[in-house]
């Protein structure tokens, strides 16, 4: 699905050729010339030309219509597809790899990549390696980020073979880990993070919730959005306003997490056999948000284990059907949302087990909007966004 369609330009045919001698004598005649399609050389090409002087772009030389494509192509959508948000900046100086992430400036050995980046900017420039290393010592009682990272690095250590790039199974806490680092570069390097929220990813209860909304916030900033988030405490208000780019559109998003005992750190112990998709409550409490006439998008994490049967996915599905059916709308009295998206990015569950590496994400969109987008763009780059979650890039480009 191509995010971004525009119709084709023209393309300009410099010096038309005209027979003066041929239009003045129809011209007396009474008789108008019709425009024909032909044909144009250029260099070794022969290109077709419509009658409406628009050039046929496939008649043009393969290097032409590629340059003509990069052109085109949006900065928030990479050549194979992936949303990036803004491309990565990167290049090898001096025996250095230097990455630029917004405004700040990193630099790694020339043979790191891009998962190894993304470790040392999360440690190094956000978290802060003090902080970290104390995490780390405290063995199995160290918050869920220093556990995923103490994973991957051993899950780094027992790979065979020879040094150099090599490809392995990805564990739950290693995806974990990277798909975090991945949603604060991306938020980072197309916008902000307020230091209240950083402050939020290593409080031990509040580390959820700030996790997740770094997560949706970075899932807009690839699909083209900028990102201003709200700081008003005076009344109930979503995380942030998001903007596209492209299709001008403005939008507010609240983003929320089901809690589960003995997971991401809370207190009590993980019982699976009775986790629902229950939903209801950080639902109703999103509705209650103000979103001063703006567009509303509600994203719900389930925070469960990826299921494993589909009669266990249709389970969950009946659970959100439920949930929304208790919420009742019409013409008469509209939805106060454009979207609700319940998402399941749920590795943490795996552990140092290898995961699929597969999301989950449900979007719903309302037949009455109280504020409805204008643009079916922005409905289609925001779900295409949520499905590419978890597709972290291993290698930088040109690698």
């Amino acid at each position: 699905m191509p995010p971004d369609r525009r119709t084709q330009s023209k393309l300009c045919v410099v010096g038309r050729a005209r027979n003066r001698k041929r239009e003045r004598r129809r011209s007396s005649q009474g008789v108008r010339a019709e425009p024909q399609a032909r044909r144009v050389r250029v260099g070794p090409a022969v290109v077709r030309v419509g009658a409406d002087g628009v050039v046929d772009e496939s008649t043009l030389p393969v290097e032409v219509q590629n340059m003509i494509h990069t052109m085109r192509r949006p900065d928030y959508l990479a050549e194979d597809g992936r949303l990036i948000g803004r491309p990565f900046v990167s290049a090898l100086f001096n025996g250095w790899r230097y990455v630029a992430v917004g405004s700040r400036m990193a630099k790694l050995p020339p043979e790191a990549t891009f998962h190894e980046f993304l470790e040392a900017f999360l440690v190094d420039d956000v978290l802060g390696r003090d902080w970290v290393a104390g995490e780390l010592a405290r063995g199995s009682d160290a918050r869920p980020i220093a556990r995923w990272l103490a994973d991957l690095r051993a899950m780094r250590a027992r790979t065979p073979g020879p040094s150099g790039v090599r490809q392995v199974d990805m564990t739950g806490s290693a995806l974990a880990f990277l798909t975090l680092a991945y949603d604060v570069y991306s938020t980072y390097h197309c916008a902000e993070l307020p230091e209240r929220i950083l402050r939020r990813l290593r409080h031990p209860v509040e580390f959820q919730g700030a996790k997740y909304e770094i997560a949706v916030a970075g899932l807009f900033a690839r699909a083209g959005f900028t990102i201003e988030w709200i700081d008003d405490r005076t009344r109930k208000r979503p995380e942030f306003v998001a903007s596209h780019k492209t299709t001008g559109e403005r939008l507010v998003v609240e983003a929320k997490s089901r809690h589960r005992p003995g997971v991401l750190g809370r207190p009590g112990a993980i019982d699976v056999e009775a986790m629902k998709a229950d939903l209801d409550r950080l639902f109703y409490d999103a509705l209650e948000k103000e979103t001063d006439g703006l567009p509303y998008a509600i994203y719900l994490d389930a925070n469960m284990p990826v299921a494993a049967t589909g009669d266990e996915e249709l389970r969950r599905l009946r659970d959100i059907q439920r949930m929304l059916d208790r919420h009742e709308s019409g013409p008469k009295g509209p939805d106060p949302f454009v979207g609700v998206t319940v998402t399941n990015f749920s590795w943490h569950y795996a552990g140092d087990a290898p995961t699929i590496g597969r999301s989950e994400s449900v979007l719903v969109v309302p037949r009455y909007p109280l504020v409805a987008l204008h643009d079916p763009r922005t409905l289609q780059l925001i779900f295409e966004a949520a499905k590419q979650y978890g597709d972290v890039p291993g290698l930088f480009p040109n690698s």
